[in-house]
C-alpha cells in the first residue's frame, strides 16, 4: 500500500509540474489516439484559446474541420499527412475561427507514436498562438515585397524601370539561345520631345510619357513581354520568341494609336507627338549577344531619326552602313 501510494504521488507530482509548465509556455495540449476507437483530447487551455468551453465544442475532426479557414483546411490535412510520411514530427502554421476574435494564426507542433510495425497509433502536439507575429510577419514581407517592386518600377509611368530591363533582357537573351527562339529588341524615342517639353511644360511632358507608356502596355500585353521606360523620353520592348518582323509590327501598331490620339506638338513637323523606333533581333543560333543586340536596335533608331522621325527602322545593312 505504501509503494502504491508513493506512485500516486509521483504521478500527481508529475502531473503538476506537467501543468505548470504548460500554464507557463501559455500554449495548449492535444492529444489524438488513431485506435480503434479514435480519441481525441484537448486541454483546457487548448479551449481558452480558441475562446470555447468543453461542453460547447467536442475535441472531433469534424469540429476541428470547421474551425479552420476554409483556405487553410484541405493544406492542413495534406502538409500534416506528407510530413508524418517522412518522419514522426508535424509541424504546420494554419488559421483557427475563435469566439470573439475571428479567425487567427497558431502554430501546431506534435510528435506520432508508432507501434512495432512502424504504424502510428498516437499523436499528440501543441497549440500555440502566433497571430501577432504571423501578421507582423506578412505585413513586413508585403513591405518588402512592394519596395522590391517599387525599385524596379518607374514611378511615372509604372513600366519597369532600366535596372529591370537590363537584368530580364539578359535572362531572356540566355533563354533564347538556350532554347534556339527568336528573340526581339525595340528601342523607341519621342520626337522632338524637348521643344515639346520647352513649349508645353513638364506637366504636359509627363503626361505624353504616360500615355505612350499606356499603348506599349496595351501593344506588348503577353504575359513575357518586358516594357520599360529606360529614361527621358526612350522606351525599351523585349519580345521573347518574336522575330523582327513581328517586332516591327507591335512598334508600327503603337506608332498608329499615338498618332490616332493626335496629341499636339507645334514643335513637330506633323504637328503631333510621334516617335522613331529601331528593331532588332536574334532569329538564328548565331545571333548577335545580348549587348550587340541592344546596340543593333539602337543604331536601327539613328537610322530611323536620320530618316526624318516618325517611323521604324529594323537593323540590316542600311542602318549598319549609316552607323
Amino acid at each position: 500500500m505504501r509503494g502504491r501510494t508513493e506512485l500516486m504521488d509521483k504521478l500527481t507530482e508529475s502531473e503538476r509540474r506537467f501543468n505548470l509548465v504548460v500554464e507557463g509556455l501559455e500554449v495548449g495540449v492535444w492529444d489524438r489516439w488513431v485506435g480503434p476507437p479514435e480519441r481525441r483530447w484537448w486541454s483546457p487551455r487548448f479551449y481558452e484559446l480558441i475562446g470555447f468551453a468543453p461542453e460547447e465544442l467536442t475535441p472531433t475532426e469534424d469540429h476541428l474541420k470547421a474551425l479552420l479557414h476554409p483556405d487553410d483546411r484541405d493544406r492542413v490535412w495534406e502538409d500534416g499527412t506528407e510530413q508524418l510520411r517522412h518522419g514522426d514530427v508535424m509541424n504546420i502554421d494554419f488559421r483557427l475561427r475563435t469566439r470573439h476574435r475571428g479567425y487567427r494564426w497558431f502554430n501546431s507542433r506534435a510528435r506520432a507514436e508508432r507501434d512495432a510495425n512502424g504504424r502510428m497509433v498516437r499523436l499528440a502536439g501543441s497549440l500555440h498562438d502566433i497571430h501577432d507575429r504571423r501578421t507582423a510577419e506578412d505585413a513586413l514581407h508585403t513591405a518588402q515585397a512592394e519596395l522590391t517592386r517599387l525599385s524596379y518600377r518607374d514611378p511615372l509611368t509604372d513600366l519597369h524601370n532600366r535596372r529591370y530591363f537590363e537584368e530580364h533582357f539578359q535572362r531572356e537573351w540566355e533563354r533564347a539561345r538556350r532554347n534556339r527562339q527568336p528573340l526581339a529588341m525595340v528601342l523607341i524615342d519621342l520626337d522632338h520631345f524637348k521643344a515639346y517639353n520647352d513649349q508645353y511644360g513638364h506637366p504636359a511632358g509627363d503626361a505624353a510619357l504616360v500615355k505612350i507608356a499606356q499603348l506599349l502596355s496595351r501593344c506588348a500585353n503577353r504575359a513575357t513581354d518586358i516594357v520599360a521606360r529606360l529614361g527621358g523620353e526612350e522606351f525599351g520592348i523585349v519580345l521573347p520568341e518574336a522575330t523582327a518582323t513581328g517586332a516591327e509590327e507591335v512598334a508600327r501598331r503603337v506608332l498608329a494609336q499615338l498618332v490616332a490620339t493626335e496629341i499636339p506638338h507645334a514643335g513637330a513637323p506633323h504637328r503631333i507627338m510621334t516617335f522613331s523606333a529601331g528593331i532588332a533581333a536574334i532569329e538564328g543560333p548565331e545571333g548577335p549577344g545580348p549587348a550587340e543586340l541592344f546596340e543593333q536596335a539602337d543604331q536601327a533608331l539613328y537610322e530611323a531619326k536620320r530618316r526624318g522621325r516618325n517611323g521604324t527602322v529594323r537593323f540590316g545593312e542600311r542602318a549598319a552602313s549609316a552607323a
